[in-house]
């Protein structure tokens, strides 16, 4: 996949100590070898994997941040209630979520004040489909 940075994607995606153009690249010369199923629910540990990058360095979480600067990674969450029923947030949900310190319960319809029960994952956006 051959993929052109703007200046501003760079700019946006720049952090001091890793090379985003580096990290962008190696992102998405991997992202082919990724199963479909797969594209959907990438963990910390896949996506360290993937760029090549120590799973407990905290340079992980920069190049995560690049990623999805870069909008080759989207935000996502899972919650699970107390009846281990699983419900996914997307981006726009998660992110709300966090803002607001709060999210509905999708199955109660009711206001719970602990973003920590939602546990972050990442996918790759439909539009970089191999």
């Amino acid at each position: 996949m051959d993929i052109q940075f703007s200046s501003e994607m760079r700019a946006k995606a720049s952090h001091e100590d890793v090379n985003a153009d580096a990290i962008l690249r190696t992102f998405l010369a991997g992202i082919d070898a990724i199963s479909d199923d797969d594209r959907d629910y990438l963990t910390l540990d896949s996506i360290a994997a993937l760029i090549g990058v120590d799973a407990s360095s905290g340079r992980l979480i920069e190049c995560v941040n690049i990623l999805t600067k870069a909008n080759v990674l989207e935000k996502r969450a899972q919650y699970v209630d107390a009846k281990d029923d699983v419900y996914d947030f997307d981006q726009a949900g998660y992110m709300a979520a966090l803002e607001f310190g709060a999210f509905i319960d999708p199955a109660s319809g009711l206001e719970i004040a602990d973003t920590t029960l939602l546990a972050p994952y990442w996918a790759i956006p439909a539009r970089l489909a191999a």
